[in-house]
């Protein structure tokens, strides 16, 4: 009996005896380093010079002022001609524009025709700059230039900031018959910054590259249209320029 009763006590221990555990000493280390941004807070212009050598400059008046805006768009005075038919095809280049030297000394320079934007939001969604004839061509006696169109090559793209931009490569061509033609974009998160398209360089006093055609039949006076440059903040479908 003692032999069985010993047996069991020897199990009762070592069912229900005492467990004890070991734990690791809980170590930390720390190390430091620091964290930093330059910032270059922007220069609140409203115009830049397009031309990449551009001297003393010029002062370009703002069309309108804002983080997004169209800062500058060209007027397009095809000139007076005397002694024209009455029928035929007709071109006429434009007229270069005047701009005063950024001196005291009065001074006014002949340059090629171009539209700048401003895109200096803090992200940018992308945009789109077009170009739409309105209006036909019309003189005071409401006599219109039936099919008369403009037409604008050899762009090239100028930029204040380094941004991917797009213009269009191939000669656009606008009238009152046809809608609005993309002339120059960015896709999200690029194109911030000024950016310039300018079409060709001058030939004397004149711009061979932006063209009035005049198909039909034609009056004496003078004749207008309306342009639209508008400026969306959509991306733009154009590939861009690497």
């Amino acid at each position: 009996m003692k032999k069985k009763y010993l047996a069991i006590g020897l199990l009762s221990s070592l069912l229900f005896g005492n467990v004890v555990t070991a734990s690791a000493e809980q170590i930390t280390r720390n190390a430091e380093t620091e964290g930093e941004v330059t910032l270059s807070i922007i220069d609140d212009v409203d115009t830049v010079d397009p031309d990449p050598d551009p001297g003393p400059g010029i002062i370009i008046p703002p069309v309108q002022t804002g983080e997004f805006s169209i800062t500058y768009v060209p007027t397009l005075n095809f000139g007076i001609h005397d002694n024209v038919n009455s029928t035929g095809l007709l071109k006429f280049e434009a007229q270069a524009e005047s701009f005063e030297v950024n001196d005291d000394s009065g001074e006014e320079v002949l340059r090629p025709h171009f539209a700048q934007i401003r895109d200096t939001r803090d992200v940018s969604t992308g945009w789109t700059l077009r170009v739409e004839q309105v209006t036909p061509f019309i003189n005071d006696n409401n006599v219109q230039l039936n099919g008369a169109s403009i037409t604008f090559s050899n762009p090239r793209l100028s930029q204040a900031w380094d941004s991917e931009v797009a213009i269009h490569s191939n000669p656009v061509t606008i009238s009152a018959e046809h809608g609005s033609q993309i002339l120059m974009g960015a896709e999200v998160l690029n194109g911030r910054g000024w950016n310039s398209i300018t079409w060709g360089t001058l030939n004397g006093e004149v711009n061979p590259n932006i063209v009035l055609e005049i198909p039909g039949e034609r009056a004496n006076g003078q004749f207008t249209s309306e342009l639209n440059w508008s400026l969306s903040n959509v991306p733009s479908s154009l590939a861009p320029v690497i």
